[in-house]
């Protein structure tokens, strides 16, 4: 079989295919803090290291477990690079992720490459990660490959792994500090896709996963009736659906499948890039970053998700905690998503 993507994943022919998501996990080492008053007193014996398995693994356990996933993706906010100069956050993780025996692929966010180990040594650490689909890519950034599902020899479903190029905490000469998909990023989609068409004679539907959404996001919320035009950049503060946690008032989805919360300005990035999205077979950009924001908005073909942050590392809501889970349906016609919510002690919250 002639490969079409980076790497290959193989579904089981009339049977749905999950994707799982995590975001924003945020691990830190709290000893390994870098001035002595960057955390308070208690913060700083809450995330001791030999914590780690108590108030973050065992969170993501629960959520694989519970979802039982094919593949995972982790949209960014890893490990928070500031707290982990020695690597051993990002080693945790690495270890934990790969004793599922599941697939995993990861794009770097805002913190990750804060940590004085450098870019080189993260992307050297995740390649040969078990278990971990990764690849450095050719463009701008550092975590830009993608992902194909087959069906036997037959792609059924792609995803594009993007660096969202907005880790400004780190030193690192090899960061594109730019908060943006850089130029060669996009021609880099356009080409993927024109080529795989080429090759399979139609375009193949595909996802997006990065840290930071695209503007056009904030024109979904905006054409869905859900937000102003004026409230770019601007703290929201709605609920669509029945999603928990929600204060009024609340929107019916104006499309089947919306859903989510937020209370915060939903931070995006500079690039409009949806035609060039839908002109690849893009129809769904998954993404994390804003911590109390889990909105899931449909834009003409194309559903735009805030992943649930996973972590309990910097602000965010007990209810609001969890994973995304992604299903592929047994024909592949479209995909469902739905956020899966732990309360603080490990409980459903509904």
């Amino acid at each position: 079989m002639t490969r079409l993507t980076d790497f290959s994943l193989q579904a089981v022919p009339d049977k749905p295919f999950t994707i799982l998501q995590l975001t924003d996990m945020q691990f830190i080492d709290a000893s390994q803090k870098r001035t002595p008053d960057r955390l308070s007193a208690h913060a700083t014996e809450w995330w001791q290291p030999e914590n780690l398995d108590k108030i973050a693994l065992s969170r993501i356990r629960r959520i694989v477990a519970e979802t039982n996933p094919d593949m995972i993706v982790i949209t960014g906010d890893m490990i928070y690079g500031q707290f982990d100069d020695n690597g051993s956050m990002h080693r945790k993780l690495c270890d934990c992720m790969g004793s599922f025996g599941i697939p995993w692929a990861p794009v770097f966010g805002n913190h990750d490459c804060e940590t004085a180990m450098g870019v080189e040594w993260q992307c050297d650490l995740y390649a040969h990660a078990k278990n971990c689909l990764f690849a450095r890519g050719s463009v701008t950034g550092n975590s830009n490959y993608t992902v194909g599902v087959y069906e036997g020899e037959t792609l059924v479903r792609m995803l594009y792994m993007m660096d969202a190029n907005c880790c400004f905490g780190g030193t690192d000469p090899a960061l594109y500090k730019a908060a943006a998909f850089g130029e060669d990023q996009v021609e880099w989609i356009k080409t993927t896709a024109d080529r795989i068409r080429e090759a399979v004679g139609h375009t193949v539907p595909a996802f997006m996963c990065c840290h930071i959404p695209p503007a056009d996001m904030h024109t979904a919320l905006v054409d869905a009736g859900y937000a102003a035009p004026e409230t770019v950049g601007s703290a929201l503060c709605f609920r669509i659906g029945e999603e928990p946690g929600g204060i009024e008032p609340a929107f019916a989805p104006a499309t089947p499948g919306d859903m989510g919360y937020t209370d915060r300005p939903v931070n995006i990035l500079s690039n409009r890039i949806e035609p060039l999205l839908i002109e690849a077979g893009i129809d769904g950009v998954f993404c994390g970053h804003c911590h109390e924001t889990t909105l899931s908005v449909a834009h003409g073909p194309i559903r735009y998700t805030f992943g649930v942050k996973c972590g309990t590392y910097d602000h965010h809501y007990e209810g609001l905690m969890g994973g995304t889970k992604i299903t592929l349906p047994a024909d592949r016609n479209g995909f469902a998503v739905r956020h899966i919510y732990e309360g603080p002690k490990g409980e459903r919250v509904r």
